[in-house]
């Protein structure tokens, strides 16, 4: 019993550090529900006792009071008549307790699923708050499933486990006193067949739970990961005839993650069969005891039954705690997810809120000293960088692979964070009270696009809510980005699908449309991180084409490249070269 009761106190203490309050208000809700379902259930069980007392022996009409005074008032005129008066009542009741029951279990099912969808979201708004490094550390498939999967493992194979256990304590305790008040004997012979069998399942489980707990977690992060890079990377699977490779892996975690479900839901079915077949015994050696000792047909009669009825409750309470014990021991893992401070944060958008200072772009903007050193190295890529870009002036980035241009990107996108020097815009640093007015001022066109499994329009308005997309700026947007002719030929123009990733349409489109999304914002600065690199020379001539054409809008631009031919328009081109810019002379067109 102690081990049981550490282990409740494990999951208590786990679900008051690593989750947040509203999970313990939402337990201390389920609670009560469970208990008036069980004290439903109890109280149905109790008509039954007076019914078959009177079937087995008519005179306890006579010695109880209660069923005396219904008897004479009822002008009954045998046992049996009374008992099938006794056995409508019973039914009635049990009618009554079963509609009451469905209504409660709906009010339940509304909070477990509540809780569900909270918990995912604040998962989910957790991950958006986190910094650009956690993201390039952790897999994005598994970041999916513990914002998604988990949650829902948690509520359904934890906390909803957990609530029921103590109501199933709660309701034992309230059968086995009863039972000792009523009849001690009963109550002793109980303890001696039950509490045995309860305590040697625990002991042979404990540890193959903890087992499969571990194996569950490590295979269904396996198997989220093997299925998503299959789906990804399915045109390079299906050229390179790579499927025998694939096949293989997310088959192997499939496998292991179903076989562990499995085990853990076999522990389960074997449970009530276990216990059933404890009880059966334990009223046949009953039997026989009495039997070879001598005992009174009909009072052992009554005792069997007595001790069955007992058993008929107490049979699915013991079920439910070895099954919601083996729930949670199986997915106890799903505590290593959660962090109480990951709920504690400011919400999602409160924190951009607080950013009021406002910077106004009029002269320039400044890089001053900037020095930035990864974790993992011991030497700064970026080391006392500094440059000045003009409002208006369209500068170019070149370097080699390695150099330190997207670490500069990532400084200039805020992704990163320099640990000296800093960037100012007219002499005001940006920093964490101006940080959302800098972002207002800029936008950025990615090497490689990642758009919505939308349409055109969709994508190009990207995060504005349909009703809200301003139709004229689209127009406008998509003919600075050289689209027209694109969206005319689309069979439903701007409405036209683009599939997941922009699968049906070319690089050049989907590139022209990271270029629009960038114009829809109407943002002063547009930043090109190697925007053409993945494109052939003719589509990138067309898209610098397109930039060209954009630079006379008088936007600022700072565009990344390997190539000295794209960066042919740039006002300055500068290469970084030991972790700082040197500026690089050119010939503009």
């Amino acid at each position: 019993m102690d081990q049981k009761s550490n282990f409740l106190k494990e999951t208590f203490r786990n679900i008051k550090t690593k989750l947040p309050t509203y999970v313990l208000r939402s337990i201390s809700k389920l609670i009560p529900f469970y208990i008036v379902s069980s004290l439903f259930e109890i109280f149905g069980l109790i008509t039954l006792i007076p019914v078959i007392n009177v079937i087995i022996d008519p005179e306890v009409i006579r010695r109880n009071p209660y069923l005396h005074f219904l008897y004479e008032r009822g002008g009954f005129q045998s046992h049996l008549k009374f008992a099938t008066f006794l056995l409508c009542i019973a039914t009635f009741i049990f009618i009554l307790k079963n509609i009451l029951l469905f209504f409660i279990s709906k009010i339940q099912n509304n909070i477990i699923f509540e809780l569900t969808r909270k918990l995912s979201f604040n998962k989910y708004n957790s991950y958006l708050d986190k910094d650009y490094d956690f993201h390039t550390e952790n897999n994005s498939s598994v970041l999916l499933r513990n914002m998604t999967q988990i949650p829902f493992e948690l509520v359904v194979y934890v906390i909803q486990p957990f609530a029921l256990l103590l109501n199933e304590f709660f309701i034992l305790f309230l059968i086995v006193l009863g039972v000792a008040i009523y009849d001690p004997l009963l109550f002793l012979t109980i303890f001696i067949f039950i509490l045995p069998f309860v305590f040697l399942y625990n002991r042979l489980v404990r540890t193959r739970l903890h087992k499969l707990s571990k194996r569950r977690d490590a295979e269904g992060a396996k198997m989220y990961k093997m299925g998503l890079q299959s789906m990804e990377n399915y045109r390079e699977i299906i050229v390179s005839n790579k499927k025998d490779f694939f096949r293989p892996l997310f088959k192997k975690a499939l496998d292991t993650f179903s076989h562990t479900m499995s085990a853990v839901s076999e522990l389960n079915l074997a449970t009530p069969r276990l216990v059933e077949t404890v009880s059966v015994l334990s009223l046949f050696v009953i039997f026989m005891a009495g039997y070879l000792m001598g005992r009174d047909i009909n009072t052992l009669a009554q005792f069997l039954v007595l001790f069955a009825i007992a058993c008929y409750r107490m049979i699915p309470s013991i079920n439910k705690i070895i099954q919601s014990s083996n729930f949670i021991k199986s997915s106890f893992y799903v505590f290593n997810y959660f962090n109480k401070s990951d709920f504690d944060n400011t919400p999602s958008g409160t924190q951009e809120k607080a950013n009021t200072e406002k910077i106004i772009f009029k002269d320039k903007i400044e890089l001053k000293d900037l020095s930035f050193q990864y974790k993992t190295q011991n030497y700064p890529v970026l080391d006392q960088l500094s440059l000045t870009i003009q409002k208006g002036d369209i500068i170019g980035v070149m370097g080699t692979s390695g150099s330190g241009k997207s670490t500069l990107l990532s400084i200039l996108l805020r992704l990163y964070t320099e640990q000296s020097g800093g960037i100012f815009v007219d002499n005001i640093k940006i920093d964490q009270n101006n940080l959302l007015s800098w972002y207002q001022l800029l936008s950025f066109v990615p090497q490689n696009i990642v758009l919505l499994d939308g349409n055109i329009k969709e994508n190009i308005a990207f995060g504005v809510p349909a009703k809200e997309v301003d139709e004229e700026k689209l127009n406008l947007v998509i003919q600075q980005a050289q689209l027209g002719d694109f969206v005319k030929t689309s069979p439903h123009g701007v409405l036209s699908e683009i599939g997941e990733k922009g699968i049906k349409i070319s690089g050049g489109q989907r590139q022209r449309i990271g270029i629009a999304r960038a114009l829809y914002n109407n943002s002063e600065i547009l930043i090109f991180d190697e925007a053409t690199s993945a494109l052939d020379m003719e589509t990138e001539q067309m898209l610098s084409e397109s930039i060209h054409h954009i630079s006379k809008s008088n936007i600022t631009m700072i565009i990344v490249a390997h190539r000295q031919e794209t960066l042919k328009y740039c006002s300055k081109i500068y290469k970084i070269e030991n972790g700082k810019a040197v500026e690089h002379s050119h010939t503009r067109n």
